[in-house]
This record gives C-alpha cells, structure tokens and sequence, in this order.
C-alpha cells in the first residue's frame, strides 16, 4: 500500500482547483460529504449547493464560511485560493 505525501495532495489542490467552484467541490470531497450532506448543514436546498459548484451562482459570505467550517477548511483558501 502507498500512501500519497501532503505536499502532493496540496500541490494538486492548488493547481486543480483555481476557481471558486471548483475549490468548493473539493472541499465537500475531500472531507468526505455528499452534496445532500453538506446542503442540509448549511440549511439551504440540494439544488442551490450544485449551483454553486457548477459555477451558476455564488455563495455569499455567511454560506462561505460555513462551508469552511462544515468541510474544516481554511476560509480564506475558499474564497482565494491562498
């Protein structure tokens, strides 16, 4: 069994996931919850979280942070990238 290194995982994030779309379907995956999940902690509807991870529509800042705390990553790595 290989296990992969941090910096890797990381490096692929950064370079992956350049738009904010794109950092949030990460965020959900990696820690692991579905979309339905993840919907119903932040209280809004299933269809409203697919929007914002095909790039329909964008969260505002409170849906933000908490996707940062449900998923426990770094707010400012949502919003940026940085």
């Amino acid at each position: 069994m290989t296990t992969r290194k941090p910096e890797k995982t990381e490096k692929k994030a950064k370079l992956w996931a350049n738009t904010l779309k794109d950092r949030i379907v990460f965020a959900r995956g990696s820690s692991g919850i579905s979309q339905t999940k993840l919907a119903e902690n932040l209280d809004i509807h299933v269809t409203t979280l697919s929007k914002y991870e095909r790039g329909k529509r964008v969260p505002d800042a409170n849906i933000l942070n908490r996707i940062a705390e449900v998923t426990r990553c770094p707010p400012g790595w949502l919003l940026s990238g940085g």
